[in-house]
């Protein structure tokens, strides 16, 4: 009767895994728009940026660390994002929750070619009032004319922003 019942959980726990891995497909959550927050956060060299820097542009924050799988996973995408949409006025800023060594050192190895800030404790609380009630890593959001208009926690994808920015660019002109 014990190996029915394991193989039982086995089968309902592959089951409840396939089911929620093929509900992760590439989506975001569009939000009713509120407000973006302003901060003010050094980058790697130590210079502060204020949040407001970015706002004639389509700014993505992505909340993430060196040591965060899924984090380490998205970057080349965001990389991407930035090389594709970059000269039309999309702005991706990363905020690590991570320590400035192992960011500078993880920021060059990935040719991170997007502002990277040092937000160390801070950045989960800062996250939480960007909506992060998961409290998890990675998370981003999309901000449009001062307004947060997409929500995304785990992973963001290429496939998954790229028509939300190009709808957003057509509608900035």
């Amino acid at each position: 009767m014990t190996r029915k019942y394991f193989l039982l959980l086995l089968v309902v726990a592959f089951v409840l895994i396939t089911f929620i891995k093929a509900n992760q497909v590439d989506e975001v959550t569009l939000v009713k728009p509120y407000p973006m927050i302003n901060f003010n956060l050094p980058d790697l060299t130590g210079k502060q940026v204020n949040s407001h820097d970015w706002a004639d542009k389509i700014i993505i924050i992505n909340f993430w660390a060196t040591w965060c799988p899924p984090c380490r996973k998205e970057i080349p995408e965001l990389i991407k994002i930035q090389n594709q949409f970059g000269s039309q006025g999309v702005q991706i800023i990363g905020i690590t929750i991570d320590k400035l060594g192992l960011t500078k050192k993880f920021s060059e190895a990935f040719k991170i070619n997007y502002p990277v800030l040092m937000a160390e404790e801070k950045g989960m609380a800062l996250s939480l009032k960007y909506g992060n009630h998961i409290g998890g890593l990675p998370y981003s959001v999309v901000i449009n004319k001062g307004e947060v208009v997409i929500q995304h926690s785990g992973e963001l994808t290429y496939s998954a922003i790229a028509p939300h920015i190009r709808t957003l660019l057509r509608t900035k002109k």
